[in-house]
């Protein structure tokens, strides 16, 4: 009978002092072995604020992605990675076809680690690509070797580092898709802020990128939440703003620059906006 030599895990548990909560930050690098019909875990249940990224090293695991295992599920291989945030209804196993599953798992926390991994499932899924032999991977590794569960505390320039890092990493190795919209969406964009200070109908925008009025409309509405004129409403009053803070221009020559046909009509719609009035926003300058 052959005897399986099981690794015992490994690796170290980071306190980030004075975490402000906003960088990224890492909480823990575990090495880590899991046998096959013993190892089964579920990211589900309450958000703790954490996310994880669980690399493999060797052997394969597997995952299903909304929690249902009656199918297949994904196959993680060394290479692959799976990545979520805690709550998320993701399971994960190892592959019934291997003996044992090797991996690193990287717990990490901040909102910015958070969003960027957030967006890097909204793209590719929870099943990821990974560099092993991407420096951010090789220093995991390293940081990992035992003896044991080591605890150490970092500063939150040293943890942000190493959080950065490992999410980079797999920016790298899972690019943004190509998507055939995103072009005629930045070229709608720029058509509407070239022209901010004349009456420019959305149509002619559509027409510039070769769309209807109601597709770009949708497009708008899909990538950026907003309808195209609310957008470029929006970015007049910027302008607006901008303009206001940095020189003593009259009021009526803002309002024409940013595209508005009166001073009167400037007005209402920054006040709607900002909750104040230009003159107000200047010290109480006169408003014509």
């Amino acid at each position: 009978m052959t005897t399986m030599v099981v690794p015992a895990t490994t690796g170290v548990v980071i306190s980030t002092l004075d975490h402000a909560g906003g960088l990224p930050a890492i909480d823990r690098i575990i090495r880590e072995t899991g046998l096959a019909h013993a190892y089964r875990h579920s990211g589900a249940g309450p958000s703790n604020g954490l996310g994880a990224v669980q690399v493999t090293l060797a052997g394969c695991g597997r995952l299903w992605p909304d929690g249902c295992t009656s199918n297949a599920g994904i196959a993680l291989p060394p290479g692959r990675c799976l990545a979520f945030q805690y709550g998320q209804p993701v399971a994960y196993t190892t592959d019934s076809g291997a003996p044992r599953w090797d991996f690193i798992y990287i717990n990490l926390h901040g909102t910015a680690a958070l969003a960027m991994l957030g967006e890097l499932t909204a793209q590719h899924g929870h099943a990821l690509a990974c560099d092993l032999a991407h420096p951010a991977m090789l220093r995991i590794v390293d940081l990992s070797r035992g003896p044991g569960i080591r605890h150490r505390h970092l500063t939150p320039a040293d943890s942000a580092r190493i959080a950065s890092d490992v999410l980079l990493a797999l920016a790298q190795a899972n690019p943004c898709s190509a998507e055939p919209d995103r072009d005629a969406l930045e070229a709608a964009c720029d058509y509407l802020i070239h022209r901010i200070s004349q009456p420019v109908d959305i149509a002619d925008a559509a027409r510039s990128v070769g769309f209807s009025r109601e597709h770009l409309t949708r497009l708008f509405r899909r990538r950026l939440g907003i309808a195209p004129a609310a957008w470029l409403r929006r970015e007049r009053l910027l302008q607006a703003d901008l303009l206001l803070r940095s020189g003593m221009r009259p009021l009526a020559a803002i309002a024409q620059r940013c595209g508005f046909a009166t001073t009167s009509h400037f007005v209402h719609a920054f006040r709607k906006r900002f909750g104040t009035t230009p003159g107000q926003l200047r010290g109480g300058q006169r408003e014509n």
